[in-house]
């Protein structure tokens, strides 16, 4: 789509927006008229130049970007409507041509040519980087997010974009993750009814709409395309008239999702029912009979293979049990059917899959203890992936409409590949506060997996083998100081991470053992507030790991931060991060400097930041989903401004 139809379409689209909330205004009823109007705007403008990261590719490097997100939210009496336009400009990307030229140089030609020419290894090169820009680099103006909202005392009706959470996440999750610059919603009609007194409260929710990611990751420059569709005027579309395209044009085709939800019970006693359907190509492929190929995009993750996902959950909570305890206990169940319809399965399809999940946890406080016990079981229960070409788009391949619970600290980036489909295990912690000013804590996880090396139960036959299984281990113990009256703390904890093979196995050209993932690590948070206005702060994790099955030689890696705090307005800080992994002895070095607006007509929430050096990349994961980030050298700068 071209800048200039993209930006019609985007003027377009808010036009309607201010149509939408003129109507709703003038039938609003009579006494609701002398409400104040309220207008949020919130922009978000980010510029950056991206130089040699030295990370041995050339898509990434020598190249400027100008990013903005201008949100607006107008509310009045119990009505508001939000609206956001996003943009991507690039100022000088990588072309085919420079890529294919760096790809074929003299000196990596044996290893990208494999015995062809050289004449004939820079064309396969080039038209292989004619058509993975086809969907990178592009400057893109589109409108993101676009809501109309009624908020009663019991009731809430949306139209438009919205959230989902129910439950823990088992069942259904569409929500932000800001880490990752992920920002997915339903675009469709959702209604909310809520009720509670002093004692007892119900609830329940529809919804029905089709799922909106935002469309250019930030990260790489990659865009989602999708067909054309009237639901997403002016939302990038893939350019099929460029010679260069493949066969199959778009990257992304948006599920269609229904989700229920029905809760009820009091104080003591909490009891939910949730359901989603997630449908391939959208909604009408509900009572459609289209082949799969034609609306899904196949990889190696189940839930990428079929057609429709249908998950269902129950939910008991205990929020108050007697004086210091608490407990929460959720099952799921999951059907994967590449063929049949909401309404039935076909006869002709013999490859539903059917899964479980169960999500429990329990606490318990009393004085100076506390302690914590989750436990999850899952057997071919997969998160609800999105329909994403990730071939061509694997920036987005975490992309998901679920979050179900791991029990792993948030941070933890050591469930490889299909982890959580077919595992049991938990996590037991305990918090003790040995005086006023001192916190001990530990925990203990422990998990059995049969999918993180096969992605699935079963894969060999005849139940669970050991063949298959993993055992891991995850212990880890810290300590919470806290002095000058409260003014300052410090947070040390470390681990190890054990996961091994039930049966010796051989991989890669290692001889055959039981090791498949050694880590151990220490990490640190601590601030020290030196008067009123001045404080210090360090944080770092360095961490010593080994995987055989990628790595023939362990490696370690790990970042330490320092920052200087003045007045909780300027906030500078300087950081050195460093790895070893694929035998390079990388050092990264970074600095920071964040500003706090003053609070005058605008927000306390406004700032600038700028920030230059580099950063070493890696795979970041937060609550189980994750994402993989490259190298960064330059330099960037990020403004955001609220009123």
């Amino acid at each position: 789509m071209s800048r200039r139809a993209s930006g019609r379409s985007a003027r377009a689209t808010s036009a309607l927006a201010a149509v939408a909330v003129v109507v709703v205004v003038v039938a609003a009823p009579s006494g609701a008229r002398g409400e104040p109007v309220r207008l949020d705007v919130t922009e978000t403008a980010v510029g950056a130049v991206h130089e040699n990261n030295r990370d041995g590719l050339v898509d990434n490097d020598d190249y400027g970007e100008f990013l903005d997100r201008l949100s607006v939210q107008l509310t009045w009496w119990r009505l508001s409507a939000g609206f956001r336009l996003d943009s991507a400009t690039y100022f000088a990307p990588p072309t085919p041509g420079y890529l294919a030229s760096n790809a074929v140089a003299p000196s990596v030609a044996a290893a990208n040519c494999q015995g062809e020419t050289l004449a004939d290894c820079y064309d396969a090169k080039l038209l292989e980087y004619q058509r993975a820009l086809l969907n990178r680099y592009r400057t893109t103006v589109y409108p993101s997010k676009l809501s109309v909202t009624y908020a009663g005392p019991r009731t809430e009706l949306t139209l438009g974009d919205f959230y989902a959470q129910f439950g823990r996440g088992l069942t259904l999750s569409v929500r932000k993750v800001d880490e990752f610059a992920y920002d997915t919603t339903i675009r469709g009609a959702k209604a909310d009814w809520n009720w509670r007194n002093q004692t007892r409260r119900f609830g329940a929710t529809l919804l029905a709409g089709v799922a909106n990611p935002v469309r250019v990751d930030e990260i790489s420059g990659r865009q989602l395309t999708a067909p054309g569709s009237w639901l997403f005027a002016g939302m990038p579309t893939f350019d099929a008239s460029d010679p260069y395209s493949p066969a199959t044009t778009e990257t992304f085709r948006p599920d269609g999702i229904l989700g229920a939800r029905l809760e009820g019970g009091s104080d003591r006693v909490l009891v939910g029912a949730y359901a989603s359907l997630v449908a391939r190509g959208g909604l009408s492929q509900v009572t459609g009979s289209d082949d799969l190929q034609t609306v899904a995009f196949r990889d190696a993750n189940p839930a990428r293979q079929v057609k429709y996902l249908e998950t269902g959950s129950g939910s008991v909570s205990l929020p108050r049990i007697g004086e210091s305890g608490a407990a929460y206990l959720e099952v799921a169940g999951q059907r994967f059917d590449p063929a049949s319809t909401l309404f039935g399965p076909n006869p002709a399809t013999a490859d539903v899959v059917t899964g479980y999940a169960v999500s429990s946890s329990a606490s318990f406080v009393r004085d100076r203890l506390q302690a914590l016990v989750e436990i999850r079981h899952t057997r071919r229960f997969s998160p609800l992936m999105a329909n994403v070409d990730v071939s061509r788009a694997n920036e987005f391949f975490g992309l998901q409409y679920s979050a179900p619970p791991t029990t792993e600290p948030i941070t933890t980036d050591t469930e490889f590949n299909l982890f959580s489909t077919c595992t049991t295990g938990g996590r037991a912690r305990v918090d003790y506060r040995a005086t006023d000013h001192v916190v001990v804590y530990g925990s203990l996880g422990r998990y059995r997996t049969w999918s993180e090396r096969l992605g699935e139960c079963d894969a060999h036959g005849g139940g669970l083998p050991d063949q298959d299984r993993n055992d891991v281990w995850d212990p880890l113990a810290g300590v919470i100081v806290t002095y000058n009256q409260n003014n300052s703390r410090a947070n040390l904890w470390g681990g190890v991470r054990i996961d091994d093979m039930a049966i010796p196995t051989q991989l890669g050209t290692a001889p055959p053992s039981t090791e498949y993932y050694r880590e151990a690590y220490v990490r640190y948070d601590a601030l020290h507030t030196i008067n009123s206005r001045w404080a210090v702060q360090i944080e770092g994790t360095h961490r010593a790991r080994s995987e055989p099955q990628t790595d023939a030689t362990s490696w370690v890696e790990g970042e330490h931060y320092t920052g200087l705090h003045w007045n909780s307005t300027v906030i500078a800080s300087f950081g050195y991060e460093y790895t070893t992994r694929y035998d390079r002895q990388l050092s990264y070095f970074n600095g920071s400097l964040f500003y706090r607006l003053p609070r005058r007509w605008l927000s306390q929430d406004s700032s600038v930041r700028l920030f230059a050096g580099q950063q070493r990349g890696a795979l970041r994961c937060i609550n189980g989903i994750c994402k993989v980030f490259p190298d960064f050298a330059g330099a960037r700068l990020e403004l955001v401004l609220r009123f």
